[in-house]
């Protein structure tokens, strides 16, 4: 034995013992045919003698070898070209950065099957959603919570970033009111006082929104602003074939003011007395994503195994982005809880809370599945205008309530509101009950003279009876489609004329993560490498006599995309709209998940009735 207590071997070296696990991955060994493993003797004496001089139990009448590499490293051998008798060797080994459980098709942390591992270990899980390695997640943090909030500022009837809307394109004369005499809605010319004939409608996605603040007026007609259209107007992009690989449509755009814009929920009433062949081929393009959805920023997880649940800061069902404070109209029931659109409706939705449900959850590392089964669920108070299915029909809500109950402003117009269950009561519905979001009074007035909260119930039956036969992306037997994101939902490819996501050729994963492990303090010499950030040549400047103090290898990120920037730390650059250029081409498109996600099972379950709890929320 050694002085250490050691072994000796027949050649009087002391065998030092190390622990096998390390983080070694033989993924990362060389498959060249020229690479050849050979005996690592040399390189575990000389780190035998590294090491125990780093100890400082070196003996200098001692020599000293590691009993073996760390698992998952080995010592290869590579013959040069010019002389081949010559081996250039080397260790190769998986690097320090840490190593994820699960990654997906882009290499990126699976943050989402890796939480459900953890479930599945831990029996009981919560936890904030964090994809720090991921640079869309981190880039998208500021510029998401800034647009959410001024969101939930604005009107209900405001068209949000990213909702299906209907427009026209001709320059506004007047304003859409209803023809009596043929029963159509048309644009109306108040200075000619006479009606100029029915616009043709389109359906249109909004990529962009107005910079100046807007008001109802701006909703009548188009008035006069502080800057030009671009500025102050909607960007609004044709809506191409989800089912259609071809997406040249949606290079289709305009500029148009808010006057011009109605919410394609409303698409029967606007297009009433106009023949279905008729209709420009972007509306039923728009109306085949009605029975979809996709959920926006999931930002916490818990759950009990094998079921858990994602909170998420918005969903967009069909042409609508809803979002917490949002008052949604809820279907018709009968007694026994089934649809019935013959009734009258009576009920609206506050939101309190988004979910994302995964149902007997799978944590197998290898199965592309999360789960089963999905569903969303939305959470909140209900309200009702009819006494009959109120808690208490006696004591219907006083307008300081109804004030402090509804986000939405001009409630009280509807008719007097009564808490639908206890005030200690939560209610979740499935997307099946929701009929879409609960607009100002103000606004129903004017477009309809009409203020109700069941215009548009049987187009919207109608709109996703049409995309459950139209959608080719929805499973047999299922009546929903789910998307990863909101451009998966429209099958998209670009917005704003950029490619998104791995639709995008100029999309570098390995140079994102690099970039990434550099931000996490991960990083090995191959991310600079990797990350393409220009560094300068020559000595280093940092410490010198007359260095710039300030220096940093991020000096030259600036020459990256605002996004990079943002990832790095940095301030985006905003976006400043440039005069639209009109694009013709042809039409139509689809495109494909990346993941296999599991069909949602939204089916018009019954409305549940819960107690209302704490929730732990992060923000």
């Amino acid at each position: 034995m050694g002085p250490q207590g050691y072994e000796v071997d027949q050649k009087g070296r002391v065998v030092v013992p190390i622990n096998s696990f390390s983080d070694g991955d033989p993924s990362a060994w060389p498959q060249h045919s020229n690479c050849v493993e050979t005996d690592a003797t040399v390189y575990l004496e000389k780190l035998g003698m590294q090491w125990m001089k780093e100890r400082g139990e070196c003996q200098q009448d001692k020599t000293y070898i590691l009993d073996q590499l760390p698992e998952g490293y080995v010592y290869w051998a590579r013959p040069r070209q010019s002389r081949p008798e010559l081996a250039l060797t080397l260790v190769l080994e998986r690097t320090r950065r840490k190593k994820f459980l699960a990654v997906d098709a882009e290499g990126n942390q699976d943050v989402f099957k890796e939480l459900i591992y953890h479930l599945k270990t831990d029996g009981k899980l919560e936890r904030p959603v964090l994809e720090d390695s991921n640079m869309d997640w981190r880039a998208e943090r500021k510029l998401l919570k800034n647009h959410l909030t001024r969101v939930h500022m604005q009107h209900s009837f405001f068209p949000r970033l990213g909702e299906l809307v209907l427009w026209y394109a001709e320059p506004s004369n007047g304003e859409i009111k209803f023809h009596w005499q043929t029963q159509t809605y048309q644009v109306y010319s108040a200075k000619e006082k006479k009606f100029a004939g029915i616009p043709t409608w389109y359906g249109g996605v909004v990529t962009q929104v107005p910079e100046e603040p807007l008001n109802l007026h701006d909703a009548i007609v188009e008035t006069n602003k502080g800057y030009a259209l671009n500025r102050s107007g909607f960007r609004i992009e044709i809506f191409p074939d989800p089912n259609s690989s071809n997406k040249n449509m949606s290079t289709h755009y305009k500029y148009v003011p808010l006057s011009q814009i109605r919410p394609l929920n409303f698409w029967s009433i606007y297009l009433q007395g106009v023949r279905s062949t008729d209709f420009h081929p972007s509306i039923p393009h728009a109306l085949t994503i009605m029975s979809s959805f996709s959920m926006l920023d999931k930002y916490y997880f818990e759950g009990i195994w094998p079921n858990a649940s994602v909170l998420c800061r918005g969903v967009y069902l069909g042409a609508e982005l809803l979002i917490p404070g949002d008052g949604v109209r809820l279907m018709p029931l009968d007694r026994d809880g089934v649809i019935d659109l013959k009734r009258k409706v009576t009920d609206v939705l506050v939101i309190d809370s988004i979910e994302f449900r995964f149902m007997e959850c799978d944590a197998n590392l290898q199965s592309p599945l999360l789960s089963q089964t999905t569903t969303a669920r939305l959470i909140g108070k209900v309200y009702t205008l009819d006494p009959k299915l109120a808690f208490d029909s006696s004591t219907p809500l006083t307008d300081s309530q109804i004030t402090k109950s509804f986000e939405c402003t001009g409630m009280r117009e509807y008719g007097l509101w009564y808490l639908r269950h206890e005030p200690d009561k939560v209610t979740e519905v499935s997307l099946d009950h929701v009929i879409g979001r609960c607009l100002e009074s103000e606004y129903m007035d004017i477009m309809f003279d009409n203020v109700a909260l069941d215009l548009d119930l049987v187009g919207i039956r109608d709109a996703r009876l049409f995309g459950r036969e139209a959608d080719e992306r929805i499973a047999p037997g299922k009546q929903w489609f789910c998307g990863d994101n909101r451009l998966e939902q429209l099958g998209l490819e670009s917005i704003n004329g950029i490619e998104h996501s791995r639709c995008d050729d100029s999309r570098d994963p390995r140079m994102n993560r690099a970039i990434m492990n550099i931000i996490n303090d991960e990083a090995v010499d191959a991310d600079h490498r990797d990350s393409k950030i220009v560094r300068q040549l020559g000595r280093a400047h940092e410490g010198l006599i007359g260095s710039r103090t300030g220096y940093t290898t991020f000096d030259s990120a600036g020459k990256h995309s605002s996004m990079v920037a943002t990832a790095l730390g940095g301030e985006a650059t905003p976006y400043v709209n440039t005069e639209p250029v009109e694009n013709d081409e042809a039409e139509d498109g689809d495109v494909g998940s990346s993941r296999e996600v599991a069909p949602s099972t939204d089916s018009g379950d019954e409305l549940i009735v819960v107690p209302m709890h704490k929730r732990r929320r992060q923000h």
